[in-house]
């Protein structure tokens, strides 16, 4: 199951304190690993909103842990049983 580190400041906008959770998910498809980590999180999907109040998806891109490579790009890849992704803020804050 790979593993998607989320800075603690995304799951709790009241934390001040820097650092990050891990979470386990089971899809290995990006799309499906993206619904997975929302509805673990759904803090993650109420963070920003669209101006007609619809939550934005779209706020965040998930990057390899080991190579930084931006997986925006790559919908289709399969990612490995152990491998570590990074949550990383893609609108700003």
């Amino acid at each position: 199951m790979p593993v998607v580190v989320i800075p603690t400041c995304f799951v709790d906008p009241t934390s001040n304190s820097p650092g990050s959770i891990e979470c386990r998910v089971f899809n290995r498809v990006l799309p499906a690993l993206l619904q997975e980590l929302l509805q673990l999180h759904p803090s993650l999907y109420t963070r920003f909103r669209q101006v007609d109040g619809q939550p934005r998806a779209d706020w965040f891109n998930l990057y390899r842990d080991v190579d930084g490579e931006d997986l925006r790009y790559t919908p289709e890849l399969v990612l490995g049983e152990d491998e570590r992704v990074l949550l990383v803020n893609a609108i700003g804050c």
